[in-house]
């Protein structure tokens, strides 16, 4: 528990057998940051929650993953959810879970979609593990991969050449190192995703200067 792992055996909490635990500990992981990036990217009182759970995935304890992305989702909102309690809390705050499980997937062994909507809009991202690790492979429908850890900043953009240069130019003379950079887009000069993996922390007035980038629609940093 104080490394960061679920307990062996929870109380209020169906026991797992150890090899069930020890595939679903990654998920786990994966859930609440999803999650989290959920409630960060949309800020808002959720109204629903649809998970689909693909591949492997899907043929094990999926309560418990959707108890995790709950947690993740409440502890945005400074709520104190954890495995136990998180269905509880959603019940009481009105918020529609929908679960569906598939085992066909072609790209990935194991594949969670998160689909959350909120008075204000919709926001669906979709993650598995990667070399041991928790990713992010498609967010706000387009498809990427980065890791779903550390200091993200991302924005969404209208594609044209430069936007990746300047973005960089930018952080650069901010001072900012940028781990990574993953870019999604429906089509050469349509709309885009960017998620650039920060070292350092973005100040308000350097993210006030991302969001003045031409072609920048929006920008945010989320921290995992």
């Amino acid at each position: 528990v104080l490394e960061g792992r679920p307990p062996r055996y929870p109380v209020n909490v169906t026991a797992l057998p150890p090899e069930e635990l020890l595939f679903l500990e990654p998920y786990l992981d994966l859930g609440k940051r999803m999650g989290s990036l959920g409630a960060q990217l949309l800020r808002d009182n959720l109204a629903e929650v649809e998970i689909t759970y693909a591949g492997q995935v899907a043929e094990h304890n999926t309560r418990l993953l959707t108890a995790a992305i709950l947690e993740g989702i409440f502890a945005e909102a400074g709520e104190h959810a954890n495995l136990v309690n998180a269905h509880l809390l959603a019940q009481e705050r009105g918020i529609l879970i929908r679960e569906t499980r598939t085992t066909e997937l072609k790209e990935f062994s194991s594949l969670l979609t998160l689909h959350t909507r909120t008075a204000a809009g919709e926001l669906e991202l979709s993650g598995t593990i990667l070399r041991g690790r928790p990713h992010i492979v498609n967010l706000k429908g387009h498809w990427l991969d980065f890791p779903a850890e550390g200091i993200l900043l991302i924005s969404e953009h209208i594609e044209q050449p430069g936007v990746i240069g300047r973005m960089g130019t930018l952080l650069g003379d901010a001072g900012i190192n940028i781990s990574f950079v993953q870019v999604g887009r429906e089509r050469r000069g349509g709309p885009g995703v960017m998620v650039v993996g920060l070292d350092d922390v973005l100040s308000e007035q350097v993210l006030e200067q991302v969001r003045q980038m031409p072609s920048v629609l929006s920008a945010q940093v989320v921290v995992l």
